[in-house]
């Protein structure tokens, strides 16, 4: 278990915006995790020669939404954003337990004005967010200084990445699954940073984020229980098309 004691109290909402991130996708390490996050006998496992030829599978995205990749016997479909999630949040406890992300420093260290309420949730998690990649300081005020950030993580997303983030902690998503404080955070991090809908990929970034799903611990749902991905067989296919 973590020694993080559990930092959230009181809070209420804020804003957010939609998030970027750049691809650079780590191989994820096996760590324990909660029940939804224990492996189960799924319809759709893949064989392993599938799994370790992301490569050389060409991907195609479909209205930036989700990645279609063709397999032996079929396809599959990947919820770009679930599936990201999902290599986040294990990565992000597996940060947790070291201590430490690998981060990039800024050269312009990045400002954030927030209420009182958004300064409480930063200050509460403070741990959480240096072991993400993030180093936070005081600007006084309510303002706050980011001079560095995960190492995967735009410049230009901070400030989305940071707020989306804050606003998952204050609506408090779905407690019953995220019961301890690391497990809370580790899930409102990789939703605040996971790519968004609308985002566009590069054939290398639907390469990596296949590759760094297959290799995490459950990549068939996201933290929060739902699919990642859909696979279709050559003879459904043949159906719909009454061959």
């Amino acid at each position: 278990m973590s020694e993080y004691n559990d930092p959230l109290s009181q809070v209420n909402v804020s804003e957010d915006k939609k998030n970027q991130t750049i691809l650079n996708f780590p191989v994820m390490p096996q760590n324990l995790q909660k029940e939804v996050d224990q492996p189960k006998e799924n319809n759709i496992q893949l064989s392993k020669d599938v799994q370790e030829m992301w490569d050389l599978i060409p991907c195609y995205q479909i209205h930036g939404l989700f990645i279609l990749a063709p397999i032996k016997n079929g396809i599959l479909l990947i919820d770009q954003h679930a599936a990201h999630e999902r290599v986040l949040y294990e990565q992000a406890l597996e940060d947790i337990r070291r201590g430490r992300s690998a981060s990039q420093q800024l050269l312009f260290p990045v400002v954030l004005e927030l209420s009182l309420t958004e300064r409480a949730v930063i200050n509460s998690g403070v741990q959480y967010f240096t072991a993400f990649g993030f180093e936070i300081s005081d600007f006084g005020g309510n303002a706050l200084s980011v001079s560095a950030i995960p190492a995967f993580l735009k410049n230009g997303a901070i400030e989305d990445t940071i707020r989306g983030i804050i606003k998952y902690l204050l609506e408090g998503k779905d407690p019953e699954l995220f019961l301890e404080p690391e497990k809370r955070f580790a899930a409102a991090f990789a939703c605040g940073a996971a790519i968004k809908a609308g985002q566009k990929l590069s054939q290398e970034e639907m390469n990596a984020l296949l590759n760094s799903l297959f290799s995490t611990k459950n990549p068939y749902i996201c933290p929060h229980g739902r699919p990642t991905l859909v696979r279709m067989s050559v003879e459904e296919l043949s159906r719909r098309f009454l061959r």
